[in-house]
């Protein structure tokens, strides 16, 4: 009743898919108390039926009235406040089960393509823009359980396969985002024969998930300038696997610095810095975040790997499109 209720007061029933949205309480008389007490919203185009322009209209009616919100109902921009994530055009992963490549914005865009997620942040004017790279750190905690091996063992083991995984390649979980098409998919691990010429060791194995991981990632960031029509001003990583090999890795995948979270707890050093806002520790916001989630490393990337990652990350697009269409 409620969710059928707010789809009506906006006129949405046919022109967007909501998902993972939360409405509290019982009271959705108005327009404002409707979008108040959402809790999130994500937002997939359809590309046949609707006015984008009349949409986005909606969209910022909804944001306006969630920033009012007492306390304000926001969950999915906490992690990005841990990293220092705020300004239009600045990109943050926080990676976990998951790596959501995450841009800010200052409107909402849809993507006609239903490709990406569209949802609000807490910062004034404030959208997020979202391509998730799906099971990034479930795939490698998947291999190295498999393999029996501890965090450390298996990054030290990716720390000495050389970038390119002496050939191996992995399409295992991480993927480029499709939302209005997200459904079970195949993955491979794939490596040169025959073996007795290259067999590739549980270290090659491991990096080439690894590699795979921030390939997703760079293709979701791809995909995030794609639909925005900007290019990423800052990427920042945080998260779990901001502590291991990732970083650098991703770096030279990029060919582009990144910025690793001062701590890996990115979502609840983000409640941390919105709690301390509201009670006073700090004046504003950026006082906050600098307080708080200031001090970021920097990661350069070596320009000599970045070139050969160029073209490991073509050959990674073309057998994860070909596995995705059914080729493979």
């Amino acid at each position: 009743m409620q969710i059928a209720l707010f789809c009506q007061t906006h006129q949405l029933p046919r022109l967007v898919s909501l998902q993972r949205h939360w409405l509290f309480d019982h009271d959705m008389a108005t327009t404002e108390q409707g979008c108040a007490r959402m809790f999130i919203v994500k937002v997939v185009g359809r590309g046949d039926d609707y006015s984008v322009e009349v949409l986005r209209q909606q969209l910022a009616i909804i944001g306006i009235e969630m920033r009012r919100a007492n306390p304000p109902p926001f969950a999915k921009d906490r992690p990005l406040l841990g990293m220092g994530i705020v300004a239009p055009g600045d990109v943050g992963v926080p990676t976990g089960w998951s790596a959501p490549a995450q841009m800010v914005l200052d409107t909402p865009l849809l993507d006609p393509q239903m490709r990406t997620w569209t949802g609000v942040h807490v910062v004034p004017e404030g959208w997020v823009l979202e391509s998730n790279a799906s099971e990034t750190g479930r795939a490698w905690a998947w291999l190295a359980e498999l393999m029996s091996l501890t965090d450390a063992e298996a990054d030290a083991l990716v720390a000495a396969s050389p970038p390119g995984a002496n050939d191996a390649m992995a399409v295992v979980g991480a993927r480029r985002m499709t939302a209005h098409a997200m459904s079970a998919g195949v993955g491979a691990l794939t490596m040169p024969l025959p073996l007795v010429m290259s067999a590739p060791s549980r270290g090659d194995l491991l990096r080439s998930v690894m590699e795979s991981i921030a390939y997703a990632i760079r293709a979701n960031i791809e995909q995030l300038e794609e639909v925005s029509g900007r290019n990423a001003d800052r990427v920042a990583i945080g998260g779990g696997m901001s502590r291991g090999p990732l970083p650098r890795i991703l770096a030279d995948v990029l060919g582009r610095p990144i910025e690793v979270a001062r701590a890996p707890e990115t979502s609840a050093i983000g409640a941390a810095i919105l709690t301390a806002v509201a009670v006073g520790i700090h004046p504003s916001l950026e006082a906050a975040i600098e307080a708080m989630a200031g001090g970021r490393a920097t990661i350069q990337p070596d320009p000599a790997v970045s070139a050969a990652y160029d073209d490991l990350y073509d050959r990674w697009c073309a057998m994860a499109d070909e596995l995705a269409s059914g080729l493979l």
